[in-house]
């Protein structure tokens, strides 16, 4: 008889477009019976140390990841990275770069939100740990009437 394992290698924490710290995810997958797990938050690998010593605190086999934004021939896309090195220098420099591009984008996205009289709660930009998403400043407009995820599309 062969025992299914229960996996999970694409969730996102609050250090990117999630609601749950590191260590409350890896609870949870925990609560859920899902045996290996992977935290690919975007463009960031901020959490994955507190997820790695949740995990080995509760026996959740754990491995680090990233999803990463690229643009290829003026297409955005993602591109999972499950078992990263999330403490190798040349991809926590390319990370860094990154969460600075994501700063200027997401001020520009304000920005055109406010001059089309959308009122939007700022501090989604004063993000302290991980990356501000899209989706992120989707919920803190203040004025919209409908939900942040058909306000986002």
């Amino acid at each position: 008889m062969t025992m299914r394992k229960n996996i999970d290698i694409h969730t996102h924490s609050l250090h990117s477009d999630g609601e749950l710290s590191p260590a409350e995810i890896v609870r949870e997958f925990k609560k859920q019976g899902i045996y290996y797990g992977s935290l690919e938050d975007h463009d960031t690998v901020e959490g994955v140390e507190e997820a790695v010593f949740t995990a080995n605190k509760i026996g959740i086999h754990f491995f680090s990841g990233v999803e990463l934004s690229c643009i290829h021939n003026g297409r955005g896309f993602h591109i999972l990275g499950p078992g990263v090195d999330y403490r190798n220098p040349i991809l926590l420099n390319e990370l860094d770069h990154s969460k600075k591009l994501r700063i200027e984008r997401a001020v520009k996205i304000v920005q055109k939100l406010e001059k089309h009289d959308w009122k939007v709660d700022d501090s989604v930009l004063n993000k302290k740990d991980g990356v501000t998403t899209r989706m992120e400043i989707a919920k803190a407009v203040k004025n919209r009437i409908i939900p942040a995820d058909e306000f986002f599309d």
